[in-house]
């Protein structure tokens, strides 16, 4: 119990039965003052095949996900949504992806984006475009996007009068 300045959880929270009792165990574990850091997929109308292969239990909104931080008992340092520049593509896809799983559905479909083969070259402009849009969101709140990045602090300790 708070012995930690810093808790990561990287695409995470979105796999566990009971996300709130996640959290109240970060704000537990972290020392006054210490921060988590989450990124969840967003958005639950893109729940889709590829989340139930990857088990997902759910997807997030930036006001869901503050909401349980705060019940929590952590304060929001920051909230945004990213994957935006390729969430315009991204979205639609996945739009698409699930309007054909529900007309063609295939048994026992075990495909995930994991699957599709990315060129080198490709992955090098899609890195690109990640990487300015991550310095772009470190001052701005994206208002959409198909993952989202909250930043939350355990406050600290109330000091003696």
């Amino acid at each position: 119990p708070g012995s930690q300045d810093l808790l990561c959880f990287w695409d995470v929270l979105e796999h566990t039965p009971d996300d709130r009792a996640v959290l109240a165990e970060a704000l537990r574990c972290l020392k006054p003052g210490g921060h988590v850091a989450i990124s969840v997929p967003a958005y639950g109308f893109l729940y889709a095949n590829n989340d139930r292969i990857a088990h997902h239990i759910r997807r997030y909104t930036r006001g869901e996900l503050r909401r349980k931080l705060e019940q929590a008992g952590f304060e929001v340092r920051k909230a945004t949504y990213v994957n935006v520049l390729l969430g315009v593509f991204i979205i639609p896809a996945v739009l698409v992806i699930k309007l054909k799983e529900r007309m063609l559905p295939v048994r026992d479909d075990t495909t995930t984006n994991l699957n599709w083969r990315v060129p080198r070259p490709l992955n090098a402009v899609l890195a690109r475009v990640f990487g300015f849009e991550r310095r772009l969101w470190s001052r701005l709140d994206a208002p959409f996007g198909h993952s989202l990045l909250v930043v939350a602090r355990r406050p600290p300790t109330p000091r003696a009068p």
